[in-house]
């Protein structure tokens, strides 16, 4: 399991909580290969719009069921092997 942590925007001075996110190492590898329009990209964003490239139009957002709940966390340890 692997917790992905969104600080950006995020003003901690004044008590705010980042995002945060969880996933098996296979759907962020997944979700990493089907962005950038399917070309693959290395940095995995909240979301992200492209304005040019292979990927002009295409949008990529970390999956809603990634964030971090007691649903999520239930349904990864099921998953347990």
């Amino acid at each position: 399991m692997v917790s992905l942590v969104q600080l950006k925007g995020v003003d901690l001075e004044k008590g705010q909580s980042p995002k945060v996110y969880l996933a098996t190492p296979e759907e962020i590898g997944e979700h990493m290969k089907k962005s950038r329009g399917g070309q693959g990209n290395t940095i995995s964003r909240v979301k992200h719009t492209w304005n040019s490239g292979v990927a002009k139009g295409q949008t990529d957002q970390i999956p809603i069921g990634w964030e971090f709940s007691k649903k999520r966390i239930q349904e990864l340890i099921d998953n347990i092997n």
